[in-house]
């Protein structure tokens, strides 16, 4: 009786959740653009200061100006290295920091595809990429794709590709692996001649690899500026894979669970 009454329970419980997830961001935009008064980021010295100097979180910086906090909610702290615990004027706010860092970075980067405004990091001497047979027909039907996301490459005999440049928001050791990606991507929904659709797969898996992981510990002022960044962007619900990536508890629930 005890353990039927457990699972009930538990049901109920995740039931309640789930229809108040997006309750206070019911009128939230899902789709977002870039405010027109707002373009990538470019760091100044006095923007730096505000983050800890031993801050090692990548792409944490991604539009100018940069806002300082958060104006609808409030961090508190950050549980399990995962999710920021936060709260707003209607209760409580649980969100993946993963989900919500990748959103971030998908809105920005396709958004300087569409401006031809994707920054760069050119290699001294070009990084070579061996590939597959198969590979290497798909690549050479992307490599315009690839050139508007900020991917220099060009063939360099038989299965081998030379890469000189790529997004800033990747470093060296990832190309392998993110271009790897990007063909399996294509290959496994048959994208092979819409620029369109391998322009997202492209964004898509850039953010993938760029974001922020789970169990990454971050500092206060690091979550409030990707809270923020959150914000003006026009604060999404949805994750890459169209998913919740928060979860929201109201006042009201909190009372009645608690029997306050």
């Amino acid at each position: 009786g005890s353990l039927r009454q457990s699972r009930s329970a538990k049901k109920a419980f995740q039931n309640q959740e789930t229809e108040s997830a997006s309750s206070t961001f019911a009128n939230s935009k899902t789709k977002t653009s870039i405010s027109p008064l707002t373009s990538l980021y470019i760091p100044s010295s006095s923007e730096k200061k505000k983050i800890a100097s031993g801050n090692k979180v990548l792409n944490l910086f991604l539009i100018s100006p940069l806002p300082d906090i958060p104006k609808n909610i409030r961090v508190l702290g950050q549980f399990r290295g995962t999710y920021i615990i936060a709260e707003n004027d209607a209760g409580l706010v649980l969100i993946d920091q993963c989900a919500l860092h990748q959103r971030l970075l998908y809105e920005t980067f396709i958004e300087a595809i569409q401006k031809k405004e994707v920054p760069v990091e050119t290699f001294k001497s070009s990084l070579l990429l061996e590939l597959t047979p198969q590979e290497s027909v798909l690549i050479e039907q992307h490599l315009e794709p690839l050139s508007l996301s900020g991917f220099a490459v060009s063939p360099f005999g038989g299965s081998t590709f030379a890469v000189n440049s790529i997004p800033k928001f990747l470093v060296e050791d990832q190309v392998k692996k993110v271009i790897s990606a990007i063909l399996d991507r294509s290959a496994l929904f048959g994208k092979g001649g819409h620029v369109e659709e391998i322009l997202r797969d492209i964004s898509l898996t850039v953010a993938e690899f760029a974001s922020i992981k789970s169990e990454q510990v971050l500092e206060m002022a690091e979550m409030e500026c990707l809270l923020a960044q959150w914000e003006v962007l026009g604060s999404p619900l949805s994750s890459l894979q169209d998913t919740p990536f928060l979860v929201e508890l109201s006042v009201q629930e909190l009372e009645k669970r608690l029997r306050l």
